[in-house]
Formats: C-alpha cells, structure tokens, sequence
C-alpha cells in the first residue's frame, strides 16, 4: 500500500516482518504449492498450540491456559486457514525485495533480540534498503513483541506516530 497509494500511507511501522524469501521457514515457502500448501496449513493440531507459542515467545511463563485458548480459538474459526494459505501465496517476496528502497515514507521497523522466527540480521537488512528507516530491537523478546512486551511496544508506537503530526 505505501507504494500502490503512497497518499493513504504517512507512516509504515512493521512488526518481526517476513520481508525476504530466504527468511521464509521451509514449511512457509512449500505452502505456497497448490495441494501441499493445503496439506501444511492443515496439519497444526490444536494440542500442539502451546508449544508453537512457547517456540514463538521468548518467555515461557508468557504462555497461560488463556493464550492457548485463545490461540486455539482465532486458528479454528472459519476461514482462518483459508486466509493464511492465500496470505503466504500472495506474498510474493523475490518480486518485493527489490523494491523496498522505493518506500518513501518513515518506516519503523520493530524487531525482537531472541526472536527466532524473524531474525534480527533481516530487519537490520531492511532498515538498509528502506531510506527513511530505523531499527527498535527489543531485549528479551521473541516473534511476538506485542504479547510480550505491550507497555514498551504501545510507547514506541505512541511516539512514532506523533512524530508524524507535528
């Protein structure tokens, strides 16, 4: 959007973004096959929810029944599996990649020290690319900064966006 209509976009904040093809784990990219992408997006059992968060957050203690619940929830409400799979197959990151130096709004990109997902030597390599970027690495933090740090994330955001109305 910041490129198709760059009037409707002040500002791009990006959260543990998946911005580069050689980022994407092997299940992501084989999901974008007709039928085996079918196959992946429907193989996440629900007992299996805990430890995929604990995998995704940094902190363990993070992960309570509620979050689990929750997460079982938004995985099995209708269409949900359907909009990931179109997601990941529109994603069409070799064809984006060379275009992120042409995004001239500021950009934040927000990224997680033990993020193990989306590590931080991508954001860093987009903050390179983007020419009005700057990198918020978050200590302590995994794939989930939101979750696991709302406080200092709601702040960062709070200030990146005011900078933009003065």
């Amino acid at each position: 959007l910041a490129l198709r209509a760059p009037e409707r976009v002040d500002r791009l904040m990006l959260i543990a973004p998946f911005v580069y093809a050689d980022q994407l784990p092997w299940a992501y990219r084989d999901a974008q096959r007709p039928g085996l992408g079918e196959l992946i997006v429907g193989l996440g059992h629900p007992d299996q929810m805990a430890w995929r968060l604990e995998q995704t957050l940094y902190d363990d203690r993070l992960v309570t029944e509620p979050l689990v619940q929750g997460a079982r929830a938004s995985r099995s409400t209708e269409g949900t599996r359907a909009a990931a799979l179109a997601t990941l197959r529109a994603l069409d990151l070799p064809g984006r990649e060379t275009r992120w130096g042409q995004v001239e709004q500021p950009v934040l990109v927000l990224a997680g020290a033990e993020d193990l997902v989306v590590r931080v030597p991508y954001a860093e390599r987009l903050v390179d690319q983007l020419p009005r970027a700057r990198l918020e690495v978050l200590p302590l933090v995994g794939h989930v900064p939101m979750v696991e740090s709302p406080e200092v994330v709601g702040r960062i955001a709070a200030a990146f966006v005011r900078a933009g109305q003065r």
